[in-house]
């Protein structure tokens, strides 16, 4: 049931991004593996993207570090309960199917100035 509700939800969620729906004001490029020092601008939704995944892979983590300030990381732009992490220090996890070649997550701060973060993405694969 759990699992039928996760393929829905992605179904819909590469329905949104294969329509070409901007949601977001700042995109950052990610590269796997690299930690990357980065600025969230306040009051606007960025988006994270990786381009080309492998096909092998099966998840993602994708992980935002601050030092004090708190971040709202979704993997929807609506950024619903059910889906949205909050903190300074947030991650999810990402199942993946072959047939995917992009991942898209969202954050959010509300403080009044930019947050300084080091964004991380690791990708798994079957090997």
């Amino acid at each position: 049931m759990m699992v039928d509700k996760l393929f829905a939800g992605l179904l819909f969620f590469i329905t949104v991004i294969s329509n070409g729906i901007e949601w977001c004001c700042v995109k950052f490029n990610l590269k796997p593996g690299l930690p990357q020092r980065i600025q969230i601008p306040s009051n606007q939704t960025s988006s994270f993207v990786i381009d080309d995944i492998p096909s092998d892979t099966t998840f993602a983590v994708f992980q935002l570090h601050t030092q004090r300030y708190n971040l709202s990381l979704s993997s929807e732009p609506a950024f619903s309960r059910s889906v949205t992490k909050n903190g300074t220090n947030v991650g999810m996890t990402t199942l993946c199917m072959p047939s995917m070649t992009q991942l898209v997550w969202y954050v959010k701060t509300f403080v009044k100035c930019n947050v300084t973060a080091v964004a991380y993405l690791h990708l798994y694969t079957k090997n």
